[in-house]
C-alpha cells in the first residue's frame, strides 16, 4: 500500500508533463505529406493499369443463359450448338 501511495505523485507530475505538451509539436515532426496533384496521377496511373482493357471485357457480349433447358430451345431453334461448363469442386483447384 505504501510503494503505490510513492508513485502516485511521479504519475502526476508525468501526467501534469504530457499534459503541457503542445499539439503543436507532435505536428512539426510529421513527415509533410506529398502535394494533391502528385498524388492523384499516382492513383491514376495505378487504376489505368488495373483495369481492364476493353477487347478483354469482350466475353460480356456474348449471350449467355442461366438456365439449361431454356438455351436448349433456343439454340435448337436457331440451329446453333451449346456450351455446357460444368465442374465438380474448388474453381481454382483448392479441393
Amino acid at each position: 500500500m505504501m510503494a503505490a501511495m510513492r508513485s502516485r505523485p511521479a504519475a502526476l507530475v508525468l501526467l501534469a508533463l504530457t499534459a503541457t505538451a503542445s499539439p503543436q509539436d507532435a505536428v512539426e515532426t510529421a513527415p509533410a505529406a506529398p502535394p494533391l496533384p502528385e498524388l492523384s496521377a499516382a492513383f491514376a496511373a495505378a487504376r489505368d493499369h488495373v483495369l481492364p482493357e476493353p477487347d478483354e471485357l469482350a466475353w460480356r457480349s456474348i449471350g449467355w443463359r442461366p438456365r439449361f433447358g431454356a438455351a436448349m430451345l433456343e439454340a435448337d431453334a436457331a440451329g446453333r450448338p451449346v456450351l455446357l461448363w460444368a465442374m465438380n469442386g474448388h474453381p481454382l483447384g483448392c479441393t
